[in-house]
């Protein structure tokens, strides 16, 4: 799973991993755009990325998402791959959420990759 969201994040423009709380994050620039935690007590392995508040109340119609404490307020959906994962749905999340907190010549280097 991480092997897979390293390649799809650290595809883009001026990215980096690193750990928060003890989870793995990507940052673009300093900012984070996605990260992966697991819930022990749940056993749920879910990925989080921003999307927007109006994004939120879409996708919270799926039963794989969730708004996530302490981030989901902001603008964060949590999404459930611990089942199965649809990395074209994942590739696509983490875009926008890139988009997002990306600076003007990160985004131009993005448009200039074809994305």
């Amino acid at each position: 799973m991480l092997k897979e969201m390293r390649a799809i994040c650290l595809s883009l423009p001026e990215t980096s991993e690193d750990k928060q709380f003890g989870n793995p994050v990507w940052r673009v620039g300093k900012k984070v755009f996605a990260q992966a935690y697991c819930y022990r007590a749940e056993r749920k392995l879910k990925l989080a990325f921003w999307v927007g508040v109006d994004q939120q109340a879409l996708l919270i119609r799926d039963p794989n998402f969730s708004i996530p404490a302490y981030l989901g307020h902001n603008g964060w959906i949590a999404l459930d791959v611990t089942k199965e994962a649809n990395w074209r749905e994942i590739r696509s999340l983490a875009l926008f959420s890139y988009r997002h907190f990306a600076l003007g010549r990160m985004l131009r280097a993005l448009d200039a990759q074809g994305e």
